[in-house]
């Protein structure tokens, strides 16, 4: 009878059960659940999920299974997808998996795994998809290669950046050790990736707060890793210095080959002695560690001795492990940036923060960093002593106090600068590629009276900022009144210091910048008068006196006195070249400013001539995509135009425009390419350029959404594409940033075409962005009103396939998103969830009381798949109606 029954089972099962029979009873034991131990031998790797292939399951956890796919062309790559071991809600493998997941979707660093996309299996289980990091350990890839300690040491500052940037987002990694810092050579240099984010904690304001996933007692990460405050087991917080803790264990074992506190197998290996020892025992110095082992072996995968390696190892390298070890929490690094800054320090051989060196060390790292010239300084050393050993204590009380005396001014500068440069910043501070304006004009007033009101008894520096503020506000919004306060505060400088002072010259400079672009004939006085002064203070090869002639000559061309500015552009770019080198980056930009006065002058071949030969320079100095390269381009492609040379122009035009760059307005406004107007190719660009106005997206968007409610959903989809390919291009942020409403607007084309399957992918990285992230254009006064309509949106793409449960999840979770001021929002997710449960007076009732509180979206009311059914009855015609003429 047995082996009748075993003819019945298919192969999946007899292969199921001779596995089972194969397994040891204690080791079941060790499982700690004989249903989930049962669940891992029925699982089946999945064929596909979305658009990715998988080809093998390459990892396995507590909250799911890692697997290797390939995605779909047209961009076929290897990725690495973890899927969650379940989908029911409440589950706390399940918490962490979306805990991970929301995580990771923060992350955007090099020295960290990237997540590319994220979505359900169709048992609904969620998962998401990573870079496929092909690499080793830290400590194994290091050893295997035999890395001496300052190779070690550079891998390991690139491990501290990528936590640091992971605590900049609010995330704890709590589990870091070397099998979670995987180094590949792939792509490149060595470079360290950290993976692993599963029991990562969030602190305030983070993506996923940790919510009770951690229960009392419950131990959260590698116990040799662990920090004292982890291994008390007492629940008690942790905070960013529990992962500096870890790091610290990882810089010990790079150095010796082993973790400060290891688990034996004698009679003191119990798991509580060792979080015993973790608390309380101090750990034993790296070189003291390597002096007492003598280890052949991992001196030698360090291409050192024992005895030269321990030599090595003390002082800054012991200092820093210590500090980083240390049980206080208070005592280690605040951060992992300041750990990586020490251990930068000695391999630049500059004292540490982690211990004052004494003179004799101090002595040692400068000869190290001046290796060449220490037999020079050595011999004239000696005969300095015996030459001036009398008057020493004299010299040095004058050193100290012209030291003292210097530090101050050079503070005192520093701090002007950085004021400066903070009230004026002409490309410094940036959102994705573009800048962004500190002092803008909301804040401007109030920045104002603050400098009047703390700077009020230093008339200079008061001055000084003062112009900064009005030097950029006055170019972009104006001069009105506000030029001659500006000429007074030029005034009161000029009075303190004199006219031919170094502040009298930069303020002088400074207004007339100030004037360039709306009274160049004040600016242009400025500047000759300015020239005139720094020719005689500093020379006429100083440097400030060729950016003065180089501020003349772009006066000239705002002006529009090209034949003027072009001898001025072409003397200062030839004294920037014998200044600074003809790489430089004023030298590139000297010629970039010519080129435009050469254009309107009709000079092209001069054009093509000048920026051709530079472009790779221009390239390479400024980047590919900033807006030097690409108007360099833009001018050569204007200047073929004008040359004949069609298909160039066309070429240069091209790379100019995908990379980002539009012509004020659109490229058919501007003169010098109307030689290309009658070619078909050029309507294309002209409509690609346009796409590429930060300024118009919104306009975009709301057309395309007009055509939407219009019907004409093709010619909406088409738009749209366009929009969320150039946004996504310009923009950099993939699923986020300016492309979300656009994105929401292109699935609800699709739910309208019934593709629901397409507008949840690209739903879906949208909600996940948006979610850790917030608002895309920081202009929402709610700022959950965006995550709340793609919600929306994943519920009607759930009821055109008939996922009724999974459509009546979403609209709660939207409903929950609602402020105490959106009432008729939430009277509108009541009516479609009693629509959806066949409650259809309910939903009738409800809908006419949303009506009556201030709905106005006739085109969602008219489109929503919720209320199919309820179309054809006259009092929803009637609630159409009145929404009509409410939007009307």
């Amino acid at each position: 009878m047995g082996e009748d029954a075993s003819l019945e089972l298919t192969p999946d099962e007899v292969r199921r059960r001779r596995t089972a029979d194969e397994l040891a009873f204690p080791d079941i034991l060790k499982t700690g659940s004989m249903l989930r131990f049962g669940v891992q031998f029925i699982e089946k790797a999945p064929e596909r999920l979305g658009p990715y292939r998988i080809l093998e399951r390459i990892g396995q956890g507590g909250m799911g299974d890692v697997y290797l796919a390939e995605q779909d062309p047209p961009l076929v790559r290897h990725v690495a997808i973890k899927l969650s071991r379940t989908a029911l809600s409440g589950d706390r493998a399940l918490a962490r998996f979306e805990s991970e997941r929301q995580t990771l979707a923060l992350m955007n660093h090099p020295n960290i795994a990237r997540v590319y996309d994220a979505g359900s299996a169709p048992d609904a289980r969620p998962y998401f998809v990573m870079e496929l990091v092909a690499g080793e350990p830290i400590t194994e890839f290091c050893d295997e290669r035999r890395l001496n300690i300052e190779e070690r040491l550079q891998l390991f500052v690139q491990v501290c950046e990528g936590v640091q940037h992971a605590h900049q987002n609010a995330v704890i990694h709590r589990d870091l050790k070397p099998s979670n810092i995987l180094v590949t050579t792939v792509s490149g240099p060595a470079t360290p990736k950290i993976i692993d984010f599963g029991v990562a904690k969030a602190l305030g304001g983070g993506p996923a707060p940790d919510g009770g996933l951690t229960l009392f007692g419950q131990i959260v990460g590698t116990l040799e890793y662990m920090s004292p405050e982890q291994a008390a087991l007492d629940g008690r917080g942790v905070d960013t210095r529990t992962d500096v803790y870890s790091l610290g264990v990882i810089f010990y074992e790079l150095l010796v080959g082993g973790r400060p506190f290891e688990r034996d197998s004698g009679p003191e290996s119990s798991f509580v002695n060792l979080c015993r020892r973790i608390r309380e025992e101090d750990p034993e110095r790296p070189s003291a560690r390597t002096a007492r082992t003598a280890d052949a072996d991992a001196a030698r995968c360090r291409d050192d001795v024992p005895q030269a390696l321990a030599r090595r190892l003390r002082r800054d390298l012991d200092a820093i492990a210590m500090k980083a070890l240390a049980k206080d929490p208070a005592a280690r690094y605040a951060t992992p940036a300041e750990m990586a800054a020490d251990v930068e320090r000695f391999l630049q051989h500059r004292p540490i923060a982690a211990r004052t060196p004494g003179p004799i060390d101090r002595m040692r790292k400068v000869l190290r960093r001046h290796r060449r010239a220490a037999l020079v300084i050595g011999t004239l050393s000696i005969m300095l002593v015996c030459a001036g050993i009398a008057g020493t204590l004299q010299a040095l009380q004058a050193q100290r106090v012209s030291a003292r005396a210097e530090g101050k001014a050079q503070v005192y500068q520093k701090v002007t600068y950085f004021l400066e440069a903070l009230l004026n910043p002409p490309m410094q501070f940036k959102r994705g590629d573009w800048p962004v304006d500190l002092a803008d004009t909301p804040s401007r007033e109030g920045i104002v009276g603050l400098i009047h009101e703390r700077f009020a008894e230093q008339p200079e520096l008061e001055a000084k900022l003062l112009l900064s503020v009005g030097q950029h506000q006055t170019a972009i919004h104006g001069l009105g009144p506000q030029i001659d306060r500006l000429r007074k505060l030029r005034d009161s400088i000029v009075a303190a210091r004199g006219p031919n002072s170094l502040e009298a010259l930069d303020a002088n400079e400074q207004l007339a910048r100030i004037c360039a672009y709306q009274r160049p004939e004040e600016a242009e006085a400025i500047v000759l008068d300015l020239l005139e002064r720094r020719r005689r203070v500093q020379g006429p090869d100083h440097r400030q006196t060729v950016v003065g002639l180089a501020l003349l000559g772009d006066i000239y061309k705002s002006w529009e006195k090209h034949d003027k500015a072009v001898p001025v552009l072409e003397a200062s770019a030839h004294e920037y070249a014998r200044i600074e080198g003809p790489e430089h980056r004023d030298v590139l930009l000297a010629k970039l400013s010519l080129s435009g006065s050469y254009l309107e002058l009709g000079r092209y071949a001069d054009t093509q001539a000048l920026l051709e030969p530079i472009l790779e320079r221009v390239r390479g100095a400024f980047g590919e995509r900033s807006r030097t390269t690409l108007i360099t381009l833009y001018n050569i492609a204007c200047a073929r135009a004008n040359l004949g040379d069609t298909d160039g122009a066309f070429r240069y035009l091209q790379a100019s425009i995908d990379g980002g760059w539009n012509y004020p307005l659109g490229i058919a406004r501007d003169h010098l390419l109307f030689p290309l107007h009658s070619d078909p190719r050029f309507d294309v660009l002209e409509r690609a350029g346009r796409l590429n106005e930060r300024d118009l997206w919104q306009r975009h968007c709301i057309e395309a959404e007009a055509r939407l409610r219009e019907g004409k959903v093709e010619e909406a989809e088409r738009l749209l594409r366009d929009l969320v390919t150039a946004i996504e291009h310009i923009d950099r942020n993939g699923p986020g940033g300016q492309a979300v409403i656009p994105r929401a607007a292109l699935a609800k084309c699709w739910i309208r075409q019934g593709r629901f399957d397409d507008a949840e992918r690209l739903l879906t990285p949208t909600l996940a962005v948006v979610h850790a992230k917030g608002a895309p254009f920081n202009q929402d006064p709610f700022p959950l009103a965006h995550e709340r309509r793609l919600l929306e949106l994943l519920a009607q793409c759930d009821i055109g396939r008939k996922k009724k449960e999974s459509a009546l999840s979403r609209i709660a979770a939207a409903s929950a998103l609602t402020c105490q001021f959106e009432i008729v929002e939430r009277s509108y997710c009541k009516a479609q969830t009693e629509a959806l449960r066949g409650r259809d007076d309910e939903a009738l009732r409800l809908l006419a009381s949303t009506a009556e509180m201030g709905l106005n979206d006739v085109d969602q009311l008219e489109h929503d798949l919720a209320f199919t059914r309820l179309r054809g009855r006259p009092e929803f015609r009637a609630i159409v109606r009145a929404v009509r003429r409410r939007e009307i």
